[in-house]
């Protein structure tokens, strides 16, 4: 089925998602234009991405991650959804922050406990030490 007969969350929007990311896109308005925009939100890490000067074939200009107001803000018929997942996801969000800072804990333990640094790439000569 062709992307433009599938109902969005807007018109002229197009959504599909997976289990991780939920995909918005705004198709060019005519097949030479690149014109195109696209916002990938991640609801459970609280983060999103902006696509910009998307093509028929679906290359993409420019891409960077934004705030959710940011975008609500360039692109104002996506509000209603960006706050429902927004808001649908906030136990998710606080609960990969809270992994996200264990891990990171793990991460330093680690390093500290094998030495990890610049010099334990080197080989020292003993007779210099």
């Amino acid at each position: 089925m062709p992307l433009r007969k599938l109902a969005g969350p807007a018109p002229g929007w197009v959504q599909t998602s997976d289990g991780f990311a939920t995909l918005v896109l705004r198709l060019p308005s005519t097949p030479d234009a690149q014109d195109g925009l696209g916002v990938i939100f991640y609801p459970g890490i609280g983060k999103s991405t902006l696509l910009t000067g998307i093509d028929r074939f679906g290359g993409v200009a420019l891409f960077r991650r934004q705030a959710y107001g940011q975008i609500s803000a360039q692109c104002p018929e996506l509000r209603a959804v960006l706050r429902d997942c927004w808001k649908a996801d906030e136990k998710k969000r606080r609960k990969a922050r809270q992994e996200q800072k264990v891990l990171r804990r793990r991460w330093k333990k680690a390093e500290q406990e094998r030495g990890d640094n610049v010099f334990s790439f080197f080989d020292t000569d003993s007779w210099v030490m």
